[in-house]
């Protein structure tokens, strides 16, 4: 069981670090490593979208409006 976790955290990794340029210490790719690592594109992209949306919504929940000086 901790294997397959290891090996889930690890093609997370792989993901993460091939469709972002997020520096995620990833070791030197061996063969099939990012092939098997490829069922991590839409989870890292929702990850990515979560974090925008999070960046885009943060200051609309303040109290700070467009145009308005913050207090």
């Amino acid at each position: 069981m901790m294997s397959r976790l290891s090996g889930l955290a690890t093609d997370l990794r792989f993901g993460i670090g091939f469709y972002t340029r997020l520096p995620v210490g990833l070791p030197p790719i061996a063969g099939g490593a990012l092939a098997r690592a490829l069922w991590t594109g839409p989870i890292v992209g929702a990850l990515v979208g979560l974090l925008g949306a999070l960046a885009y919504g943060s200051p609309l929940r303040s109290t700070c409006r467009p145009g308005q000086p913050p207090r």
